[in-house]
């Protein structure tokens, strides 16, 4: 259970303080829709990279490219 409440808050919390932020940058290089659309998957990776890290002890690296 609390794995799973830290993974969903974390990923929540990241994706409203991280969305922003990487869709502007993002809307630099890439159409502005799928900037942002790009934004909230690499958002919710960001924050939950390090917690499936401490609790599972790795994560593979082909989530950021197959999500």
């Amino acid at each position: 259970m609390k794995v799973l409440f830290l993974l969903s808050f974390s990923v929540y919390l990241g994706l409203i303080l991280l969305t922003k932020p990487i869709a502007n940058v993002l809307s630099k290089i890439i159409y502005d829709k799928l900037a942002v659309v790009l934004s909230a998957s690499i958002s919710a990776q960001i924050v939950s990279f390090p917690i499936l890290l401490h609790f599972f002890g790795y994560a593979s690296l082909f989530t950021f490219v197959f999500n």
